[in-house]
């Protein structure tokens, strides 16, 4: 399909859970959206993107859709590079419309266990927020200067406000203590090394909840 009578391209990441592979059904099913509209759909890894796979096959017509499934790994920043390197390249050459769309949409949560990447950075933090906003710097040139748009799809805001009134009881208690409450205070470091709520200063599930939800405040915060 020639990229003149596209509209745009939409770039969305995690597109092999459930809310990523659930829009990827919904692009493909809409004769609108799937006939104007290019999509790149990033995914960890596509030799294992059944989800996302099943649901590109919910086109009107077969091949109506113009599409690549991409691998990247959101835990090293050069991979995300290697992304958007190609992704510009490709917009310039006429391969692909300019991106109309990009929807920010991966997550990545960690429960009693923790890992770090290259720089001693908190995986958490990176996969959730410092890849996907240098994808989105990245991208910038790409970008459809008039219509161009940048979706931050989140968690629910209890798991970031402490002051959520669905934290208490059974279902919350991730900032019961007071000294969760605080966020951020004189620089955001803890967060990005992922001192703070810890798995050595608390090992239950809690400690990565609220490392998660830390994380994508940064990504909504970038807004």
């Amino acid at each position: 399909m020639a990229t003149a009578i596209l509209k745009g391209t939409i770039v969305i990441t995690g597109t092999n859970g459930d809310l990523g592979h659930s829009i990827a059904a919904r692009i493909a099913s809409s004769h609108d959206l799937a006939t104007n509209y290019y999509g790149i759909y990033a995914v960890r890894d596509s030799s294992s993107a059944g989800p996302l796979l099943g649901a590109l096959q919910q086109e009107q017509t077969p091949g109506s859709h113009p599409h690549q499934v991409v691998s990247v790994n959101l835990e090293r920043l050069d991979n995300v590079r290697e992304l958007a390197e190609s992704i510009n390249n490709q917009v310039p050459r006429g391969e692909i419309p300019v991106v109309r769309t990009l929807i920010l949409n991966a997550g990545y949560l960690q429960h009693e266990k923790q890992r770090w990447v290259e720089g001693d950075l908190d995986v958490t933090w990176v996969v959730n927020y410092l890849s996907q906003w240098l994808l989105t710097l990245l991208l910038l040139q790409s970008m459809d200067r008039d219509h161009g748009r940048i979706i931050v799809l989140g968690p629910c805001s209890h798991i970031h406000d402490p002051y959520d009134k669905y934290n208490y009881g059974a279902m919350g208690g991730y900032f019961d203590d007071d000294k969760w409450k605080t966020i951020f205070s004189d620089s955001a470091e803890p967060i990005v090394k992922g001192t703070t709520s810890s798995s050595q200063e608390d090992p239950s599930w809690r400690g990565g909840l609220r490392r998660y939800g830390a994380a994508k405040l940064c990504l909504a915060m970038m807004m």
